[in-house]
């Protein structure tokens, strides 16, 4: 049989035990801050994604109100178009729609991206279209 271990050899066990555990608290200590740390940006950038989105979302609106508030007071008023000045405000429209134009970084809150997840899906298929008609005006 054996016989058993000294009491110093039992301290001394255990208080290597000990420092070697105090060691690797050490060592994950700083690992497990930037666990902590990553995981909050990351919910920091879902958030500003989220923003982002409402804001693009908003110019669109914004925008195509502006297209449309031009067009009717060209028609209305039986004036003659100001061609740049509609151009420019079309051209701004549509910037602003190709931002949501198939944009993957669009979720619902189940995580299905836009149009769904890669090139060329996300795009508009209806709504309202407009014809312009650039002849002038007949005296």
């Amino acid at each position: 049989m054996k016989a058993p271990a000294a009491p110093d050899q039992s301290r001394r066990f255990a208080g290597w035990a000990a420092g070697l555990a105090l060691a690797v608290a050490v060592a994950l200590a700083p690992l497990v801050f930037l666990q902590v740390r990553q995981f909050k940006l990351l919910n920091e950038t879902a958030q500003f994604q989220r923003d982002s989105v409402l804001w693009i979302a908003f110019q669109l609106e914004r925008e195509h109100t502006r297209l449309r508030s031009a067009i009717e007071q060209a028609v209305e008023k039986h004036t003659p178009l100001d061609a740049a000045a509609l151009t420019l405000r079309y051209d701004i429209f549509l910037s602003r729609k190709g931002l949501l134009q198939d944009n993957d970084s669009i979720v619902d809150p189940l995580g299905n991206r836009l149009g769904g997840t890669g090139v060329g899906n996300g795009d508009f298929t209806t709504g309202q279209t407009y014809t312009i008609d650039k002849t002038g005006p007949a005296v």
